[in-house]
């Protein structure tokens, strides 16, 4: 066995001692972002400012990843630094030292190739790329191809415009039969650990895929399990796999589980207003609604034009 210094070891086994205190606290999957962001602090740092410095310079420059994700794994670094603290694994002079850090986390330049940071953000101009918008067309063509389970979870998706993970991780007592439509209220979500309710409504599309799934005698149950142990939901990566599959096959036009959350947005602010569709995807602010739904400036001249029709003076 390689001999590890025993500051790495200790602080390894403090990070794995976090890991266990984060999973018993949250009851979504926050844990697993907790983990997937303390793996990146293990190989560099040690008790030390200078090892925690030298992991920060490591962050920084890791631009395979958006700045805003860097950012989050830093606060989560400082979190774990915190818990130390408190827990007497460490002092508090090296959390003192290391909040003083100042993080600068840049993206690379698009066209550069990867690793190429550019300094002047304002002269630079990123390359634009048309993406073609997906169409309920491209939608349809694909589903016969596709595995029983990921076909209703591809429409629930289309239907509902929920999140993947939120879809997947429901149960069948998540689901109140009683209202008009549907409301499924997962358990499981992804603000569930900041004690947020998330509804999704579910249209009768919804409703008749949902109802071939529930398991009535055990409610428990996951309504899409998973295809090797039932006793796990299936996951996110299971369908999407199996979605490309399908699309290689067809040669069709390309589109993840997201874009139709994302064009599920974008019809219903068209049609309701930004309000309705911050509503839709359960967001709490709708400046994130705005990243799924951006404003259609293109809109202006056709509501011009219907204001002239209607208005008469």
């Amino acid at each position: 066995m390689q001999n590890v210094p025993s500051g790495e070891r200790s602080l390894a086994d403090a990070v794995a001692r976090y890991i266990r205190h984060t999973q018993e606290l949250y009851d979504s999957r926050e844990w697993m972002n907790v983990r997937c962001a303390l793996a990146r602090l293990v190989p560099y740092a040690r008790w030390n400012k200078q090892s925690w410095r030298r992991a920060l310079d490591c962050l920084e420059i890791e631009y395979d990843l958006s700045p805003q994700y860097r950012r989050v794994v830093w606060a989560r670094w400082l979190r774990f630094l915190r818990w130390a603290v408190e827990h007497e694994e460490t002092s508090a002079q090296l959390l003192v030292e290391v909040s003083a850090f100042r993080a600068t986390f840049r993206a690379f330049a698009v066209g550069l190739g990867r690793g190429e940071p550019f300094d002047d953000l304002t002269s630079f101009e990123p390359t634009k790329t048309t993406r073609e918008p997906l169409s309920f067309t491209v939608i349809s063509n694909i589903l016969p191809s596709l595995p029983k389970l990921t076909r209703d979870v591809v429409s629930l998706l289309a239907f509902t415009g929920a999140r993947p993970s939120d879809v997947l991780r429901l149960r069948s007592c998540d689901i109140d039969q009683s209202s008009d439509p549907w409301l499924a209220r997962p358990a499981f979500h992804k603000t569930a650990h900041r004690g947020l309710p998330r509804v999704i409504v579910l249209p009768p599309s919804a409703q008749h895929i949902i109802d071939r799934r529930l398991t009535p005698f055990t409610p428990q149950d996951w309504i899409f399990p998973a295809p090797k142990d039932p006793r796990r939901p299936c996951t996110t990566s299971t369908i999407a796999q199996a979605l490309a599959r399908a699309q290689n096959r067809l040669k069709s036009q390309r589109f993840t589980l997201y874009d139709l959350r994302r064009r599920a947005a974008q019809l219903v602010r068209q049609v309701e207003g930004l309000d309705v569709a911050q509503v839709l995807l359960g967001h709490t602010s709708s400046r994130t609604t705005e990243l799924y739904a951006p404003r259609r400036d293109e809109l202006s001249a056709h509501l011009a034009t219907v204001l002239e029709r209607e208005v008469r003076l």
